[in-house]
């Protein structure tokens, strides 16, 4: 019965070892559910006019909260909406690993990463958020390739109240991987709309909250690491019967 205790006791730590990827090399989203504010992570601004309320990031109830917004007014002798302020308010939150800084490996079978978005696009007065203008875009760069939170169109995310889930296919864990998570937010124009009558002036507003920013493995392998745990634990029981 210890060898049998022993076997499975060995047979878990296989699997954690295994799960965590080994190595001294970082496997982890630093600070990934935001409970130390923004440590990890490094905000970058556009901000034309040093004014919070057209760009702002900030950690509110252990949530990362983004909001960025464009005013346009309209220009009768060119026909077109133009941007009110010098240039369009962006944030950028980011967290970058390079590889000659101790380097950074995906935990064994990752295949995607996931995290929590709640995403609201307005517009005031309502109906001209535009067409695919305005919204948000996660990007992860792991040694180079990259995989984008909406593979389709632009990859921007619209609004939303979900998991978002960022598909790795082909992901290697990597020792010596540079990595970097790119978390763009918009609120811009894609398709500028008609002009209506009355309105010379309208403004668009991103209001994002994001967390749990976590790697997923593969369920399929994790299970077949136990079952073959399994087994042997079993093997060792028929020889000691």
């Amino acid at each position: 019965m210890a060898g049998e205790r022993w076997l499975c006791v060995a047979a878990v730590a296989v699997l954690a070892v295994l799960a965590l990827g080994g190595g001294a090399a970082r496997a982890d989203i630093i600070n990934g559910d935001f409970s130390n504010g923004l440590d990890g992570w490094v905000e970058a601004f556009v901000n034309p006019s040093d004014d919070e309320s057209l760009a702002l990031a900030e950690v509110v109830g252990g949530r990362l909260h983004v909001r960025t917004s464009n005013t346009y007014t309209w220009n009768g002798t060119s026909g077109e909406w133009v941007l009110h302020e010098s240039d369009p308010s962006v944030v950028v939150v980011t967290q970058d690993v390079p590889a000659d800084g101790g380097g950074f490996h995906a935990p064994a079978w990752t295949t995607a990463i996931e995290f929590d978005a709640v995403i609201s696009i307005s517009s005031n007065p309502a109906g001209y958020t535009g067409a695919g203008g305005a919204g948000v875009r996660f990007v992860v760069n792991y040694n180079d390739d990259i995989y984008v939170s909406a593979p389709a169109g632009d990859g921007r995310l619209g609004n939303t109240d979900e998991t978002v889930r960022v598909e790795m296919p082909g992901l290697v864990p990597d020792d010596e991987a540079g990595i970097d998570f790119s978390l763009a937010t918009l609120s811009g124009l894609g398709v500028s709309p008609a002009h209506s009558f009355g309105v010379d002036s309208f403004t668009i507003t991103v209001d994002a909250s994001f967390d749990k920013f976590h790697f997923v493995p593969e369920p399929m392998s994790a299970g077949l690491l136990l079952v073959g745990a399994a087994g042997l634990v079993m093997r060792r029981r028929r020889r000691l019967a």
